[in-house]
């Protein structure tokens, strides 16, 4: 199970910009900029030479897909009405 914090961080953080990446025509330019998003994110929960990081990369990883997916869903449904 996802924490729902982190859930809800990722969200805060990033929902208003994957929503930009994902409007991206280029699928590669779209795919690097989503992976720029990831890569901030990460380094923001998983710092260097931090021992024991508040979540899981899996989750982390987990909260992301998921932010994304619901990113997308909403983009469809508001706009395909």
């Amino acid at each position: 199970l996802i924490p729902t914090e982190l859930t809800h961080d990722v969200h805060q953080f990033a929902s208003k910009r994957i929503e930009d990446a994902l409007r991206i025509k280029e699928k590669q330019i779209r795919e690097d900029a989503i992976k720029e998003i990831f890569n901030e994110l990460s380094a923001r929960y998983f710092p260097e030479g931090e021992a024991s990081p508040k979540f899981k990369k899996n989750d982390f990883k987990a909260a992301f897909k998921k932010v994304q997916s619901d990113v997308m869903r909403k983009m469809i449904l508001d706009e395909n009405k």
